[in-house]
């Protein structure tokens, strides 16, 4: 163990200062400290000589003394030790079993058990900006641990483990722009990659004890965007939300199409009856310039396709439940002549809604991906195609546009039509029998239609 106190013009052996540790023994790790210029950390490997000791140590005045680490519960030799650069409680160890941190600064030491093997760990690196753990191994690569500030932040107040549900502060989540790559187009083609940082906001809690709960992410004005139940687990959690509006979010504000717009939100977890929170930062792709105006032009042109999107599933509903309503009726008339006419009604009215919902929305029954060519296929394009653009639509887009609100106007006729000319007619004739009419006041809103029965015993 050499020290030089100027910059390499003079070096003094220390090794004589370091106790308990076999002459000649391999010195793998030394760890200049980040924080003050007298401390640093080494580690000792003398597994060649059959010593699977763990040796590990800190000096605090330039190596006169030395201050032996815990080891206990710590398997195998050491290959690396590694300070926090943010919170020097943090410590991170790699043996030749596995993955150690402590937040104690060497006092104790906890197994890393959740998404790193047993495997030998020889280096450890710590990201400067995004704080992901980066762990290079004998057997397994490279490993990433992403965004280690959560451990920072419980080695900092160890008080938070006492709390019944902590959201730790998440780093800001970036609207990034992915696109395939050109090449091979999936890993069956024998294309060897690991997997990448989760797409969207990461964000850590702690939970005291297991429990249930949800998972929430609110606007700067406390309008609901997303929400999803959690199931925790004691200690740390994690979660990705993929930066889209659900659930009860304002589809005509946030179309669910798409990334939600950059800004300030507040994630929320909620676990049994305790509540905790954190402000979340979306920002746009930082590779792209695109102006406010030009990004509410395209998130305009997509609330838009939205109301058409909404409109289609209505119309599309509309018909499945009066497939359901006439099913219900051919199920239940009775046998016999005298109900033929009502069954022989309802029978071609069935044929006329299934080709209707097979011209319209679903195209022919194919093997493969079906409904390409459909009317309702152009709105769902387009909705496809604004999403994808990073500023605002073009004159194809428009021309798109227009084109898919051509195919709502289409479909909407059709359907109207069916159901002035086929599907009324019908109804009035199941009345006219005795019978209650399936889905009375149907419309793109209207409740499900309701079993046909003589009149004069219920319905």
């Amino acid at each position: 163990m050499q020290l030089t106190r100027d910059g390499g013009a003079t070096w003094r052996n220390v090794r004589e200062t370091i106790p308990d540790v076999p002459e000649g023994t391999w010195v793998p790790t030394v760890e200049a400290s980040h924080y003050d210029a007298g401390t640093a950390y080494v580690a000792f490997d003398d597994h060649r000589r059959g010593n699977w000791e763990t040796y590990l140590y800190r000096t605090e005045d330039y190596g006169a003394h030395w201050h032996r680490l815990a080891a206990d519960g710590v398997d195998g030799f050491a290959h690396v030790i590694r300070e926090d650069p943010v919170e020097r409680r943090l410590l991170f160890l790699g043996t030749e079993f596995g993955l150690y941190m402590s937040m104690d600064r060497g006092s104790s030491w906890i197994l890393w058990t959740s998404g790193v093997p047993r495997v030998p760990v020889r280096d450890v690196a710590i990201h400067p900006r995004d704080g992901d753990l980066v762990l290079g191994t004998h057997g397994r690569a490279i490993l990433v641990v992403d965004d280690i500030r959560p451990l920072r932040a419980l080695a900092a107040a160890p008080g938070i483990r006492a709390e019944a549900v902590h959201v730790f502060s998440p780093p800001p989540a970036l609207a990034v722009r992915i696109a395939e790559g050109i090449g091979y187009r999936s890993t069956g083609h024998a294309m060897q990659q690991g997997r990448p940082r989760p797409y969207g906001a990461i964000v850590t809690f702690w939970a005291a004890r297991e429990g249930r709960g949800f998972f929430e992410v609110r606007d700067a004005k406390q309008a609901p965007v997303y929400r999803t139940p959690v199931r925790a687990v004691a200690g740390m959690n994690r979660i990705v939300w993929n930066l889209r509006a659900e659930g009860q979010a304002d589809s005509l504000r946030l179309p669910r199409i798409g990334t939600v717009p950059p800004g300030a939100y507040e994630v929320v977890v909620s676990v049994g009856d305790s509540t905790a929170s954190a402000p979340l930062a979306v920002r746009a792709d930082p590779r792209i310039e695109v102006s406010p105006a030009e990004r509410e032009l395209r998130d305009d042109a997509l609330r838009t396709v939205a109301t058409w999107s909404d409109s289609l599933q209505a119309l599309r509903e509309r018909l499945e439940r009066a497939i359901g309503g006439v099913d219900v009726v051919l199920e239940t008339l009775p046998a016999g002549d005298s109900a033929a006419a009502l069954r022989s009604g309802g029978e071609a009215l069935r044929d006329t809604l299934v080709a209707a919902r097979e011209r319209l929305f679903t195209g022919p029954t194919c093997q493969g991906i079906c409904g390409r060519n459909t009317p309702a296929a152009a709105v769902g394009r387009t909705q496809s195609v604004l999403a994808s653009l990073v500023g605002a639509p073009g004159p194809n887009d428009r021309l798109r546009m227009e084109q898919a609100r051509q195919a709502l106007r289409r479909i909407a006729r059709d359907v109207g039509r069916i159901f002035r000319d086929r599907v009324a007619p019908y109804r009035r004739a199941l009345r006219d029998a005795g019978y209650t009419p399936f889905g009375e006041g149907d419309g793109p809103k209207g409740a499900p239609g309701h079993a046909p029965t003589p009149s004069g015993r219920g319905g």
